[in-house]
């Protein structure tokens, strides 16, 4: 009976163990904060279509001490954005030294195809070390209010009818950056 109590004891630990990530305890615990970042972009407008776009966007997160990394595609509607659908990037898992912090997200189109979103927001996801827990922030949140929004395509003039009336600024931009504590800028 108390073999069987210390063998389901010990499984029981293991498991706890491995799903909470820690490292036994001949191994050097972990020092540093772990982080990620995503740009999550909402496109759904039903009286628009065409709102995702069949071209990967160019994503970079740039931290307060100026280090960047590329971001990767998770989700991205080629065509028509349905009620729900989201373009969302994510970074590398990054080992943040001090206190360094996500300070801009530059996202970039990298064809003709235009991408339109009205609202983006930047989460950031961190897994303390050791075995802290979980904390999900939002540091950055863009919405261009009114039903308008942002257009990111090669092709200045690609916001033409029937997008024109649905498209913030002066028209679509090639590049855009989305800097915390600040608003979005069109390059």
């Amino acid at each position: 009976m108390t073999n069987t109590f210390t063998k389901i004891t010990s499984a029981a630990l293991l498991i706890a163990t491995t799903l909470a990530g820690v490292q036994t305890a001949n191994a050097a615990p972990l020092t540093h904060n772990y982080r990620a970042y995503e740009v999550i972009m909402d496109c759904y407008n039903p009286a628009m279509e065409n709102t995702g776009s069949k071209d990967a966007l160019r994503v970079t997160f740039h931290t307060s001490s100026g280090k960047t990394y590329a971001g990767n595609k998770i989700m991205q509607p080629s065509t028509t954005c349905s009620r729900g659908n989201k373009i969302v990037y994510r970074s590398p898992q990054i080992a943040l030294p001090n206190r360094d912090t996500i300070s801009k997200v530059v996202v970039s189109a990298s064809g003709q195809d235009a991408l339109w979103t009205n609202k983006v927001q930047i989460h950031q996801y961190d897994k303390g070390a050791p075995n802290t827990g979980f904390k999900h922030l939002t540091p950055g949140n863009w919405d261009t209010g009114h039903g308008r929004g942002y257009c990111l395509s090669m092709d200045r003039g690609d916001n033409r009818a029937p997008w024109t009336s649905f498209v913030a600024g002066s028209g679509c931009a090639p590049k855009m950056t989305f800097q915390i504590g600040r608003g979005a800028q069109a390059h």
